[in-house]
This record gives C-alpha cells, sequence and structure tokens, in this order.
C-alpha cells in the first residue's frame, strides 16, 4: 500500500476517540493522543504511530488499566517513589517527570522513581517537558532483556534508554535520546520497514557475523551495545539504579515477570530527575548556549553542505515541517489505526 499524508489536528483526534474507546477517561485520551501525536510530529514514528496498536491491545488485556494512575509509596524531601498501578505508561511517565519539577521548583531538585511501569514510548519526549518548563530534566528506563552484554551470546541486559534535556533560552532545547543499543529496536523495525539497511553496523545475524540488516538483528536479538562495552556497562548500571531507587523490577525480574505472566513487556522500572537552574541564582548560559551551538554549527563537515548537529536540533526542524504538511504514514498501518 502507498504511503498518505495526515494532518496532525486528525491524527490527534483519531487517537483520541480510540483511547477513550478502549477505556481512557475523555481527559486522558485527549492527554495521551497529544503525546502519541507530539512524538510523531518530532519524527519518531516508531513509538508513535507504530505503537498505537500495541498500547490499545495492553489496555484490551488488563496490562493496562486504563482509569489508573501511579500511587505514592513513600517520599523525603525531594524524592519519591511511586508504584505505576498498571497506568497507561505515558501518562504515569507524564506525571513523574511533572512531579520532579514541582518538587525541583520547591527544592531545587527533584527525582521521582516509579516501579512496576508500562511502556512510557517514547523516551525523549519526558526530556523536552522538563527543558519546556525551564529545567534541566534526566530520565531513564530499564526494559525486558533485549540487549546481549559484552561478551554474551544471548539477550541477557536491556537497552535502557537514557534521556538528558538541557533548557535553552531561544527555546531550541538540547534534548538526549539514547537507547543502550546502537540502534533502537524502534529504529530496526522503521529501518526494515522502508526497505534500507543501517549506515553503519548495528548487531549479528543469525551465522554470527556483523550485519547492517535491520531484519537480521531483529530475528536473532542481538544488536550491538552502543559503544561495545561501554553501552553495555551503562545498561547495567542504568537498570540497578532503577531498580534500587524504584523498588522495582530489573531487567532479569522484567523478563521472569512476563514469562511468568505470558504477557509483553510491562513491570519496569523509571527514574525521573528535574533540576532547576534558577535555583542557583543568575546563570551566563545564554552566552554558553550560543558558544556550544556555534562550535557545533561551525565545526568543518566530513561532507559539505552536512553541518554538526547538537541533540535535538533534528527534531524542531521535523516538528516545524510536520506542523505544516502533516505526517507521512503507511495506508496500511493507517487503516489498521481505524479499525481498533
Amino acid at each position: 500500500m502507498a504511503d498518505i499524508r495526515i494532518t496532525l489536528e486528525e491524527l490527534e483526534k483519531t487517537l483520541a476517540e480510540k483511547f477513550e474507546k478502549h477505556g481512557m477517561t475523555r481527559e486522558d485520551a485527549l492527554k495521551s493522543a497529544g503525546i502519541f501525536t507530539r512524538n510523531a510530529a518530532d519524527g519518531v514514528i516508531s513509538h508513535s504511530i507504530l505503537r498505537v496498536k500495541r498500547m490499545v491491545g495492553h489496555c484490551d488485556c488488563g496490562i493496562i488499566v486504563p482509569t489508573n494512575m501511579p500511587i505514592l509509596v513513600s517520599g523525603f524531601s525531594a524524592v519519591e517513589r511511586y508504584d505505576a498501578n498498571k497506568a497507561p505508561g505515558v501518562l504515569s511517565a507524564g506525571f513523574c517527570m511533572e512531579r520532579a519539577c514541582e518538587l525541583a521548583s520547591q527544592y531545587g531538585i527533584g527525582m521521582v522513581a516509579l516501579a512496576h511501569a508500562n511502556h512510557w514510548m517514547r523516551a525523549g519526549y519526558y526530556g523536552w517537558l522538563a527543558a519546556e518548563k525551564g529545567y534541566v530534566g534526566m530520565c531513564w528506563t530499564n526494559t525486558l532483556p533485549n540487549l546481549p552484554s559484552w561478551g554474551s551470546m544471548e539477550s541477557n541486559i536491556g537497552n535502557n534508554p537514557f534521556v538528558m534535556s538541557v533548557p535553552c533560552k531561544d527555546g531550541n532545547h538540547m534534548v538526549l535520546d539514547t537507547s543502550m543499543a546502537q540502534y533502537s529496536y524502534g529504529k530496526l523495525e522503521v529501518t526494515r520497514i522502508a526497505g534500507k539497511t543501517l549506515p553503519t553496523d548495528g548487531g549479528y545475524d543469525e551465522n554470527g557475523n556483523i550485519t547492517r540488516d535491520p531484519g537480521a538483528i531483529e530475528k536473532t536479538r542481538r544488536p550491538l551495545p552502543m559503544g561495545f562495552w561501554k553501552g553495555s556497562s551503562m545498561s547495567i548500571l542504568i537498570d540497578a539504579t532503577a531498580a534500587l531507587l524504584s523498588d522495582g523490577a530489573n531487567t532479569a525480574s522484567v523478563g521472569q515477570y512476563m514469562k511468568e505472566n505470558g504477557c509483553d513487556e510491562t513491570y519496569v522500572s523509571q527514574v525521573f530527575i528535574a533540576i532547576d537552574p534558577r535555583a542557583l541564582g543568575e546563570s551566563h548560559f545564554q552566552e554558553i548556549e550560543k558558544s556550544i551551538k556555534d562550535s557545533i554549527h561551525n565545526a568543518k563537515p566530513i561532507t559539505e553542505g552536512k553541518a554538526s548537529r547538537y541533540p535535538g536540533e533534528n527534531v524542531l526542524a521535523s516538528r516545524a515541517r510536520a506542523e505544516k504538511e502533516g505526517i507521512v504514514v503507511s495506508e496500511e498501518v493507517w487503516n489498521s489505526i481505524l479499525a481498533l
């Protein structure tokens, strides 16, 4: 089937209708649809358009209870711990980053840890949320076992997305959104669907050979850790801190929970941190911001006409284009959403 173009208004309206139909309140359906639409506008199709059917399925099978929200377990001063209570992942994560920002406005820094959470879809959304409020943001999650630790042939750690964001005076915030795999499973999926190969080596095929074939890597579930042993080590520490601070499950336990309950990925642990730079008084960051961006943009490019970019810069261009032109969606995928 051909690709079609959908306006952001049509996408958001349609998703809100589908989420409400499958159990969300009207308010939560609109909020969830807004998050999915923003992620699609920002160019992250893998964790927006291509995940709608998955989230609706989780609502229908009980992994998600659409009307639930996180429950406070404990807290002291600038730190709090919540249980996700089977709430929709995008709503529980949004709530936790919002709460971290509230704590930061009071204490200068705020941290919220969340146990037993559902998939939060696009990790970077929560970094943008913090930055747009003027806070430095950090958040991370563990996942099911889907990445081999360095030296292992089997997937025993998670690709464990990590986000860091810095607010900029001009609104063009710097936001890092990265998994601990060289390529996330979402990127593998999008590249495979497009009939393309990866620009660099991404994992192993069935014969144990390094490959750029996204489908082959999806089949073996043996992607390369980002930075080889460095990404592997980061994954392990992200997992450990998330489980420790939330008093929730680590990656191995998530895998065991899924096996015992015969369910899709759930029960993960997440951490959200917000820092209010305004609590420290005046700063010269506007000049620093310009210096950083100038040093990136003015560096001599390897390929003429392709300047270096700071994290998040592509997002801004994609968002502006989507607001003007809408987004391109596979007709087959769009029809599957309309049928929900």
